[in-house]
């Protein structure tokens, strides 16, 4: 990414930078920024724990080799930290629902009958035992 030295707007990108001159200037292949324009020298971020914080990119440092891409870790706001926990819910419902094995009736059937005898007239006998329609 590039910064603009003039004004100090910060990322700009090639496509930005030839957006904001394409009416009075061409630009070699393969790219080279005007003058105004340079190269930020990129920096990994701090290590950081995802749980609880988050990098943000600062303004870029001036130095003697030119400018250095910043970064700096704070802490989650709440509602990041919000997210994050119905990220982390709706992912362990999504694990409960993929292990979930669903069987067709004739399945429920044989599996009684092998495990316990049970046949599909006792299950009907019990059912029609139920006073209640509803409840049925």
């Amino acid at each position: 990414m590039y910064i603009d030295k003039e004004t100090g707007d910060y990322p700009l990108s090639p496509a930005d930078i030839i957006s904001r001159h394409a009416h009075n200037m061409s630009f070699p292949v393969p790219f080279e920024a005007p003058e105004r324009y340079e190269l930020v020298a990129s920096a990994e971020p701090p290590a950081f724990v995802q749980a609880s914080h988050k990098t943000v990119e600062l303004a870029p440092l001036v130095t003697e080799d030119g400018y250095q891409q910043q970064w700096e870790v704070v802490p989650l706001s709440a509602d990041e930290l919000a997210q994050l926990e119905a990220d982390r819910l709706a992912a362990e419902q999504a694990a409960r629902d993929a292990a979930r094995v669903t069987v067709t009736k004739r399945q429920a059937l044989l599996a009684l009958f092998d495990m316990k005898g049970i046949r599909n007239e006792d299950i009907e006998a019990q059912i029609n035992l139920i006073p209640d329609e509803f409840d049925r």
